[in-house]
């Protein structure tokens, strides 16, 4: 007998038990579960059933599968069996009627054995029964505590809502992201029927060392019921050459045994050139014969000196985090090519590493990665509460995580949690003790990964991990001396990221590595509308999130209300904008990164947008929303970096640029060239840059000649004169405004003064820079956005300018990296949509929410002026600050300035 295998996936009979009538039963018959429930309705499997049936979307409990199976005569002599790759979350099998297993988990492969409960005949009705447990992360939260302003997901801290004595609750079941985009359950990867001989190999662990010796574990399926002998052949990544091992005895009762190969000097895997050997290993008794084959890699992963060193070489880390999730919202793709496209993309964007996030990622997935040479982080799904049921699932599914994938040389980074989802690290010591010994348990199942114990974030920390690894996320350009900032102290202070009391383990050599991070861009709605035009489901949810502001629905009536167009042109123009903002902060944070010599690397946040988290390079349908080449020049091995030292300047001056390389490629950097092109002005800068090092090369002086964008292009050259990295930075030119004819009082607050001035009918311009610049009783109110959710640190937001203030400036009407420096660090509320108007430059929230002014409008008595929270009385005299004053005050200077909005009481 020799192994075969028939897929099962395609159309089964399925019965969602939606009102829980079969949830305490035992096995029943189709007939009997359509007499119960209904006709079967028809499913694809693989694909969970939320991803199929639109009244099934949020819906989570005992579901039926049902289907025909054919066992041929021919396999009645050996061990026959359904595989499943995996199922959410509690799964039990029955064939005609016996039951044939039952499995708990839902990330990782299982099957039932068949053979016993198989009768006569060829054919036979297998059914399953899955249970999925469903819920909110929401849902836990304490309601009378509340929720901060600024807050984005507090930690829960109760259960009360969940059943007593329920066997799988979701707080202490690995679920992942399913308690933020709602329920994905069922058959999601692939079920196939499998024959093999009784006597047969159930997997093999191959590890390869650097010397190229190859271990290989051999798992047997059973104890061997008869003695037999082992023997292996390894192919070549190139298919010429081959490696035999001679047979080794096996005594029968054994379940494992080990064999041992040599490659002789190994051709290794890595990103560039992902070699992989084939290894097939057969078993041979006095009745049966069995094989078993797989791929492998040799490689090696280490950290040393505070860098990642892949095969013995340092590099530096361009990761992008993946959650997984495949539009129309399913665990799986439509298509098995998509996981090799998936690489494809991110190799295209210059990343060299996925960081699979809380999940379990499909096996097609990880050997995508291996042939194609990219990077795997991966991490299993978090739980809530930290009970003994969710230790024991936790290492039950790490454990198998690592036993699944440990053939896969793409894996190279394994996470136990993240943000401290599951644990409550910073008050429950015992929880920290767990963490601890878990990491160190997870190093000693396998040393050849690095291991991160908590991928952290405040106010949680490491205790014991390879990297110093971290997330933040800023609003950029407005939090970016806060961001640099950050980062210097992180660097002079590593240890603050570990605990500070007293029971950390680090080895002080940790590479830093900002594991998240990012930028929202809107997405073209276009992309992910249905046939028949109507938004997707998840358009209504996301309420419970930042106080509702990542909820899309209603956005495009939201823009036209707030008079949008007139600042974008349209809609289009409007969502074009928010993706260059995104891609833009993008830039600015990776440069920050890249700059630092003491970083080690980054991972973006994120691959694709998950619903209405649009943090995404690509949107939820994988259509680009950055142009992938914009985004290779940013993310590469080696790049070339420019620094002004002003962003802003008037006409006629000289900008300063220096020009550094950060180069962690193989190319030869000894004597190397950058040119560089500002406008009608060439040169070349001449220098050395050793490997793995940030360099300072030159400077270049950038002459302002003109209002508006100044682009310095830069070409990075090895010794023989070919571009190994191409960038640019922009400089702005300003020209001061024309003065204009009026007066128009300046102050920084409202005072009883200019109340009296104004009533009287002057005009003034109130710059206010705390909520103290206005009375408590007037209609508009003058708010910090520190502390609130117009901080903008994850659902982040964008502000902009009326055309009337910028046209002729060169900038605009996007609140972008031109305004670095000077964006408002304050927010004015009380207008209401219809009065839009009166607002001349805004910034909103998330998908278009929480709208407020940045400059509005507003009269008292016979005069009327406007609040500004642009800091435009800085006493550094900025050009940018100081030409929009101008214009501020050319606006309200305006004889046809005739604001609706009163600044006290309500509007008449």
């Amino acid at each position: 007998m020799t192994r075969e295998r028939v897929s099962l996936n395609g159309r089964w009979s399925f019965w969602p038990d939606v009102d829980d009538r079969t949830a305490s039963a035992g096995f029943l018959e189709p007939g009997v579960l359509t007499a119960a429930l209904g006709p079967p309705r028809s499913i694809v499997v693989p694909g969970s059933w939320q991803a199929q049936f639109d009244d099934l979307r949020t819906w989570a409990g005992v579901a039926w599968y049902a289907t025909t199976i054919r066992i041929p005569d021919r396999w009645r002599g050996g061990r026959v069996r359904v595989s499943i790759g995996a199922a959410d979350y509690y799964t039990e099998g029955w064939l005609d009627g016996v039951a044939i297993g039952e499995h708990e988990g839902g990330y990782l492969p299982f099957s039932f054995e068949l053979i016993r409960a198989l009768g006569p005949g060829e054919e036979h009705e297998l059914v399953l029964r899955v249970l999925d447990r469903g819920g909110n992360w929401l849902d836990y939260l304490d309601r009378e505590t509340g929720q901060p302003e600024s807050s984005l997901f507090p930690l829960p801290t109760i259960r009360s809502h969940e059943p007593p004595g329920q066997r799988f609750p979701l707080a202490e079941i690995p679920h992942g992201k399913q308690s933020w985009y709602g329920p994905i359950g069922g058959l999601w990867q692939e079920v196939a029927l499998e024959t093999s001989p009784t006597d047969a190999i159930e997997t093999v662990l191959v590890t390869a060392s650097m010397d190229g010796g190859v271990s290989a574990q051999v798992e047997f399926a059973y104890p061997l019921d008869r003695p037999g002998r082992i023997d292996a052949t390894i192919a070549s990544p190139d298919g010429l050459t081959t490696w035999r091992t001679d047979p080794v005895p096996v005594p029968a009762g054994a379940v494992t045994h080990a064999i041992g190969a040599s490659v002789g000097t190994p051709v290794l895997w890595d990103i560039d050139e992902p070699n992989l050997y084939r290894i097939s290993v057969r078993l041979v008794t006095d009745r049966t014969e069995d094989g078993w084959t797989d791929t492998f890699g040799v490689r090696s992963i280490e950290t040393r000196d505070g860098r990642i060193v892949l095969n013995g070489r340092p590099i530096y880390l361009l990761g992008v985090l993946d959650q997984n999730y495949y539009h129309p919202d399913d665990a799986g793709p439509r298509s098995p090519e998509t996981f090799r496209e998936d690489v494809v993309r991110a190799r295209s964007m210059g990343f060299n590493l996925l960081r699979c996030h809380i999940k379990v990622p499909d096996p097609r997935y990880l050997r995508a990665a291996d042939e194609l040479g990219i990077l795997i982080w991966e991490e299993i799904p978090n739980w809530l509460f930290l009970t003994d049921a969710s230790r024991r699932r936790a290492r039950e599914t790490f454990a198998g995580m690592v036993r699944r994938d440990h053939n896969r040389p793409s894996v190279v980074i394994r996470s136990v949690i993240n943000e401290g989802w599951g644990a409550d690290l910073v008050s429950e010591p015992e929880h920290r003790a767990w963490l601890s010994a878990t990491a160190r348990w997870a190093e000693e199942l396998d040393p050849t990964r690095l291991l991160v114990d908590n991928s952290a974030c405040a106010p949680t920390f490491h205790l014991r991990s390879s990297l110093n690894d971290y997330h933040r996320y800023w609003a950029l350009p407005d939090e970016h001396a806060v961001m640099a900032r950050w980062l210097d102290n992180w660097i002079a202070a590593p240890a603050s990221t570990f605990i500070s009391k007293g029971s950390s383990e680090r080895s002080c050599a940790e590479p830093l590595v900002l594991s998240e991070f990012g930028a929202w861009g809107l997405p073209d709605i276009a992309n992910l509308v249905d046939e028949d035009g109507r938004d997707p489901w998840w358009f209504t949810t996301g309420e419970g999130w930042m106080h509702g502001v990542v909820v899309p629905d209603g956005i495009e009536d939201r823009f036209h209300a707030w008079g949008l167009d007139r600042v974008f042109g349209s809609w289009d123009g409007f969502g074009r904008e928010s993706r260059e903002h995104q891609f833009e902060s993008l830039r600015a944070h990776v440069e920050a990164l890249r700059a630092r010599p003491e970083m080690a690397g980054y991972v973006v946040t994120q691959f694709t947008d998950v619903h209405w988290e649009v943090n995404g390079l690509l949107d939820a349908s994988r259509a680009a929303k950055i142009d992938p080449e914009r985004l290779r020049t940013v993310s590469a091995p080696t790049v070339v970096l420019a620094s002004p030292a002003v962003r802003r300047a008037r006409v006629g001056e000289r900008v300063l640029v220096e020009v550094s390389a950060s180069h962690f490629s193989s190319d030869d950097l000894d004597a190397c060239t950058v040119t560089w092109r500002a406008g009608a002005h060439t040169g070349e800068i001449a220098g050395s840059v050793k490997p793995s090092t940030v360099e300072r090369l030159g400077a270049v002086d950038v002459e302002v000649t003109h209002a508006g964008a100044h682009t310095l292009e830069l070409a990075l050259r090895d010794r023989r004169g070919r571009i190994v990295h191409t960038a640019d930075t922009t400089v702005w030119g300003v020209d001061d405004a024309a003065s204009v004819a009026g007066d128009v009082i300046v102050v920084d607050r409202w005072t009883d003064e200019v109340a009296a001035r104004v009533a009287a009918g002057e005009r003034c311009i109130v710059v206010a820079s705390d909520p103290s610049a206005l009375p408590g009783e007037a209609r508009l109110s003058v708010r910090d956005r520190a502390g609130t959710l117009w901080q903008g640190h994850w659902a982040q937001g964008m502000g902009w300018l009326d055309p009337r203030l910028i046209a002729g400036l060169g900038v605009g009407p996007r609140v972008g990296a031109a305004f670095t420096g000077i964006t408002p660090g304050s927010v004015i509320t009380g207008y209401m949509p219809q009065e839009h108007p009166d607002v001349s430059a805004g910034y909103f929230v998330g998908w278009l929410h929480a709208h407020v002014a940045t400059i509005g409008a507003f009269r008292h008595g016979d005069g009327a002026g406007v609040v500004c929270t642009f800091p435009l009385l800085d006493p550094h005299d900025d050009p940018l600050a100081r030409s929009l004053l101008g214009r501020v005050r050319s606006l309200v200077a305006d004889p046809a300035f005739a604001p609706a909005v009163p600044l006290f009481g309500s509007p008449t």
